[in-house]
């Protein structure tokens, strides 16, 4: 929030005030419809979910399923609402109402890591929510196209956009499940691949605010851009996300010593 506040400073008044304290507080998705740092909006959620986490360990897993389609199934009716009645994007969406429409995912991760003996049923579903998904935005295009008299520019043009996106969630896929049947790296190779993964949610955190900064100051070069953002995100890891793995990490050595002691 800082660092998105440096690069595009607003005046400082009582609504930016209650609009910093509610972000803080992982509110925003709420009260407003945007969050203070524009693309860290889904944080709230994720934030609620895993303070429910412990609620939802203590639910059987066919509970866990129910809450998973119940979630996809009112996903996939916002989408099409998106289209018939144009709805908001879900980073717009008030009162809480993105913990209904896409917990799934998290959901379906959560299964994941709990009940290890159901990961391929729980892989054969998450296939099933993105190919569904891919299917169904699709039909809505074609649809769109065809009421406007164009549906040629679909096959045109527009089907290699989900095709894309297709190609896209496959490889998300294939890495989440697979990862353990992918050829060991050398470990230089490892090791870099591994700080590129460490600084990437920092990276998505701020880099429209290091492009903005770069703008607003004139520099259009887009190696200082990537560079820029890449300098950031590290420097965000190595503050906060290093330091708290090191503590952690101390800690539970100290943990375990103690406990060799007694």
């Amino acid at each position: 929030m800082f660092i998105s506040y440096a690069a595009d400073p607003d005046p400082i008044t009582i609504y930016l005030f209650l609009t910093i304290i509610i972000n803080l507080v992982f509110l925003n998705q709420i009260f407003t419809r945007m969050s203070f740092v524009i693309v860290a909006w889904s944080l709230s959620l994720e934030v609620w979910l895993y303070a429910l986490a412990p609620l939802l360990y203590k639910l059987s897993f066919k509970t866990l399923i129910i809450i998973t389609y119940v979630s996809f199934a009112a996903f996939l009716f916002y989408t099409v609402g998106r289209t018939k009645f144009h709805w908001p994007y879900y980073s717009n969406v008030k009162y809480g109402i993105n913990l209904l429409l896409l917990s799934f995912i998290w959901v379906a991760g959560f299964m994941y890591s709990v009940y290890p003996q159901k990961r391929k049923f729980l892989i054969i579903n998450v296939a099933i929510f993105f190919i569904v998904y891919i299917m169904l935005t699709a039909v809505i295009q074609l649809l769109h196209d065809i009421k406007h008299h164009r549906y040629e520019v679909f096959f045109n043009s527009e089907l290699i956009f989900f095709f894309l996106q297709s190609l896209c969630l496959t490889f998300v896929f294939v890495v989440v499940f697979f990862n353990n049947y992918i050829t060991n790296l050398p470990v230089g190779a490892k090791k870099a691949l591994n700080l590129l993964g460490n600084i990437s949610y920092p990276l998505y955190l701020t880099n429209r605010s290091v492009i903005i900064f770069f703008s607003y100051h004139q520099i259009v070069s887009p190696v200082a851009a990537i560079f820029g953002a890449l300098l950031v995100a590290f420097l965000v890891y190595w503050l906060f996300d290093f330091y708290s793995k090191k503590r952690v990490r101390n800690e539970t050595e100290k943990e375990y010593k103690q406990s060799f002691q007694v």
